[in-house]
């Protein structure tokens, strides 16, 4: 199955909800929009895609992935230095992909996912996203739009032992780093576990707000505990676990008596816990504003 683009593609605007009209009238049967969260991802980090498609054809239209009427949705990207785009199928899992007259869908495809994209290395690519069937007159298009990748700087590094299967089992490392990296207009700190072969977990913890860094334990579970500084009185605290699922969150203030909170490892029971600060109140020591924690007073 070929997604060689054989027809006259049409251009339609990314992120716009008004599109030009073509001579034969063919914007009026397909919408077509792909939206990222943003635009700069550090490396190894999960690039989600949405992709929402809109029928105005006044017919179900069917893309059936295991037949060869050349029906398709793609999605096309190519790095900066490379002559041509790399293409895959956006299906979610779906072999039969059924769009019916007047419906709206929305699929979601991470582009650097298994099965997808190798964008491992920090650089500027550009992706598309097509749709076309046998029964269009012409193909549908977003207009190419840039991603840019950057590789973060290691704050905080340390290995961490894997709970094994059976008692005689080899034990397993991983290792888990703290990073900062610059984003599109803030700097953010991220976590980050891999061992020589795969990366299991890359996470946004926040962004920097001083140049303060997040203190890091590991306690005898392999979990990581991450304080890290959200405005000028309140601080998050975060538990991961080895293969980066995040167990807690608790947002810490502090404390006018015990001073700002921390965190301490017992050497012989290897539990961590804080120490200083208290537990923050919304409304009395933070406010969420675009989901970013700041001080309410």
């Amino acid at each position: 199955m070929s997604y060689g683009l054989k027809k006259r593609a049409c251009f339609i605007p990314l992120f716009l909800s008004v599109f030009f009209v073509c001579g034969n009238n063919a914007w009026s049967q397909i919408k077509l929009n792909a939206k990222l969260a943003m635009d700069r991802f550090l490396t190894y980090e999960p690039i989600t895609l949405r992709v929402y498609v809109e029928n105005n054809s006044g017919n179900d239209l069917v893309f059936d992935y295991d037949s060869s009427n050349e029906a398709h949705l793609t999605v096309a990207v190519k790095r900066e230095d490379q002559p041509v785009y790399q293409k895959r199928v956006i299906n979610n899992a779906d072999t039969v992909f059924r769009l019916a007259s007047g419906q709206r869908r929305e699929l979601t495809v991470v582009l650097n996912g298994p099965g997808m994209f190798q964008l491992h290395k920090e650089g500027n690519y550009t992706y598309y996203v097509q749709i076309g069937h046998p029964r269009f007159t012409a193909d549908f298009r977003t207009v190419p739009a840039k991603i840019e990748i950057a590789d973060g700087q290691t704050l905080w590094t340390e290995a961490v032992g894997i709970p094994a299967d059976g008692p005689d089992d080899t034990i397993k490392t991983r290792d888990v780093s703290v990073l900062w990296f610059r984003g599109k207009t803030r700097d953010h700190y991220a976590l980050m576990i891999e061992d020589k072969d795969h990366v299991y977990a890359v996470e946004r913890l926040g962004e920097r707000v001083s140049n303060e860094k997040p203190v890091c334990r590991v306690d005898a579970r392999s979990n990581i505990h991450i304080l890290q500084r959200l405005s000028a009185r309140v601080y998050g605290y975060k538990i991961y676990d080895y293969k980066g699922r995040m167990l807690q969150l608790k947002i810490v203030a502090v404390d006018d008596k015990e001073g700002p909170p921390g965190l301490v490892r017992d050497k012989e029971l290897g539990v961590v816990r804080q120490v200083g600060g208290r537990e923050a109140v919304r409304g009395e020591d933070y406010e969420l504003y675009d989901g970013q924690v700041r001080d309410a007073r």
